[in-house]
């Protein structure tokens, strides 16, 4: 058995890290409107990517399962303000509203979170938010790209690779998959 408990950690793509930078206000919202008194909590070993788009239908769902394939220890949480699609089996529903303290406790196991949802961002701040861009783009679109590490058809720069990799504890090999599997490109140079 491996030092983690968890042979598929140790493999060759990623390896653990003692510390995660993942932090979440938990004041949380309230009516609509940011608490002014938000703390930080740092979660354990959980590494939170955070799949947005700027609307429904860019691909949020496939990179999410593609990025699930990839990761060791993923779960897949979908956020959403309609009722669970049908055929969606292999990951979590949450209504919009849920916590991500009542998430991340209900997956504590979990080595990586990859969450479907826009509005998550106004709570956590992940390792990882990858932005899906399209016309005619709904409200949380703006914040999404405003926090986003990888934006579909951009370049990430080598300095921005090296980041995410220590932030997810991934060597820069597997980032460089995850850019490619969002649509985006290393920067060359």
């Amino acid at each position: 058995m491996s030092e983690s408990g968890n042979p598929a950690l140790e493999s060759s793509l990623c390896y653990e890290s003692s510390e995660t930078t993942s932090h979440v206000r938990t004041g949380g919202l309230s009516g609509g409107r940011s608490c002014s008194r938000a703390s930080h909590v740092v979660l354990n070993k959980m590494k939170v990517l955070v799949v947005s788009g700027a609307r429904s239908h860019v691909g949020k769902t496939s990179l999410a399962r593609a990025l699930c394939r990839m990761l060791p220890g993923a779960v897949r949480i979908k956020i959403g303000h309609h009722p669970r699609k049908a055929g969606y089996d292999d990951g979590f529903f949450y209504p919009k509203g849920t916590g991500f303290k009542v998430i991340a406790s209900e997956h504590d196991t979990a080595e990586f979170l990859i969450i479907e949802s826009n509005s998550i961002l106004e709570e956590v701040s992940p390792d990882c938010t990858i932005y899906l861009p399209a016309d005619n783009p709904k409200p949380s679109a703006e914040m999404a790209l405003k926090k986003a590490d990888i934006i579909r058809g951009h370049p990430v720069s080598l300095s921005g690779i090296a980041m995410l990799a220590q932030r997810l504890g991934c060597k820069e090999a597997v980032i460089e998959k995850i850019i490619e599997v969002s649509g985006a490109h290393k920067e060359q140079g």
